[in-house]
């Protein structure tokens, strides 16, 4: 999958407040960052305007009481107070795209949005470029009808809406106006070095100041496991098309080949197992024990794909679902099996790491591990 990455290119302070547009390099941007919380990648999208206003006074406690219907309040509380602003858009450091007011830009990496609209309709996941969707400003009613078509989950028309996407984009906004990633509000100053935001501090109008946000496609930078049943609308529809022919028709010397290949890596995983499996009978009844204790407080994990992890050697990643206990929900999560965890049979016998390869889809393990916070687990023990 690609993915976007944002920085900030600098800010222009009003002829009244300095004469100097205050922007910085890249490289001394960077070190001059002195808060970790800027985020500076994100998978889906990014949106300059009202979301990221709405989802920047979401109120936690809410969320967590009645889930979505929480960005409902504060989407009521926020709308009355959201207007226009300018923006200006460039590809690079080229001619302006688009220069005008709006009331929403939305930059895509994938046609979805919230899961409940598409609002870059042509973007795909995969096509190493990024889509601009902007809810250009209007009359009252225009402005009435964009954000009823949003709540009516319906696609914005090239009546109210403009439409531009590449590798790299320069989008010029007021410093006053909110940014989301993925969701989640961010903070302008954690992406400021000191003296812009002791700048951006002491200026009489933050909604005089405009800041330039520095939009990227990272190409093919991120490998993930999806399930095979997946229909890859997200992803652009050629490739999986095109390979398909090729499986089909492949030559029979060719597929005795991939057969010959298959049966020694099913030998060698034999072996791995045979090997591991050699435990005396006293340790083979403590890893029963063992085994016992993590089945009843283990986490259970139902799979859905499997894919060998790129980076390290006899390492797997296991995409799956698991029941949170508290609450009964249903959540995806990521395993981590890499050399040093334990893995093991409900009987108790050690096998390779390898055999997780052997799982289908909706066989359960049970993961002992640390989770973090984005669902991923680092196994240290795994029942098979």
């Amino acid at each position: 999958m690609d993915i976007g990455h944002v920085e900030v290119e600098g800010l222009a302070f009003p002829a009244a407040h300095s004469e100097v547009q205050q922007q910085s390099k890249p490289k001394r941007r960077r070190k001059a960052k002195t808060t970790p919380r800027a985020k500076d990648h994100f998978l889906l999208m990014a949106g300059l305007g009202i979301d990221a206003a709405v989802m920047g006074h979401v109120s936690k406690t809410l969320k967590y009481q009645v889930g979505p219907l929480a960005v409902g309040v504060s989407a009521a509380q926020e709308l009355p107070a959201q207007h226009p602003f300018p923006v200006e858009i460039r590809a690079g450091s080229a001619d302006v795209l688009w220069k005008g007011e709006a009331l929403q830009v939305v930059i895509g990496n994938t046609r979805q949005y919230a899961n409940i609209v598409q609002m870059t309709p042509d973007a795909y996941i995969d096509d190493g470029i990024l889509d601009v969707c902007v809810l250009t400003a209007g009359d009252p009613l225009t402005t009435m009808q964009q954000l009823v078509s949003l709540l009516l989950r319906r696609t914005p028309d090239h009546l109210s809406a403009e439409y531009f996407h590449g590798a790299h984009l320069s989008i010029s906004v007021p410093a006053s106006i909110a940014l989301q990633l993925d969701g989640s509000a961010v903070k302008l100053k954690d992406y400021l070095s000191k003296t812009d935001r002791e700048a951006l501090v002491h200026a009489d109008d933050v909604a005089q100041v405009m800041v330039t946000y520095l939009f990227a496609a990272l190409p093919h930078a991120l490998q993930v496991a999806i399930p095979r049943a997946y229909d890859d609308s997200l992803f652009q529809a050629s490739d999986s098309a095109d390979q398909q022919p090729e499986e089909s028709a492949q030559a029979p010397a060719e597929q005795k080949q991939d057969q010959s290949s298959q049966q020694q890596k099913d030998e060698q995983l034999q072996d791995q197992q045979q090997h591991h499996g050699k435990q005396s009978e006293q340790e083979r009844q403590e890893a029963l024990e063992q085994v016992k204790a993590l089945l009843s407080q283990g986490r259970k994990v139902t799979e859905v794909g499997i894919s060998a992890n790129p980076g390290k050697k006899e390492a797997y990643i296991v995409a799956g679902s698991a029941t949170k206990q508290r609450t009964g929900e249903t959540l995806p999560v990521a395993v981590s099996i890499g050399k040093r965890a334990t893995v093991r049979r409900q009987t108790g016998e050690d096998v390779a790491s390898a055999v997780v390869r052997t799982l289908h889809e909706g066989d359960t393990i049970v993961v002992e591990g640390k989770k973090s916070k984005r669902g991923t687990i680092r196994a240290t023990q795994v029942v098979i």
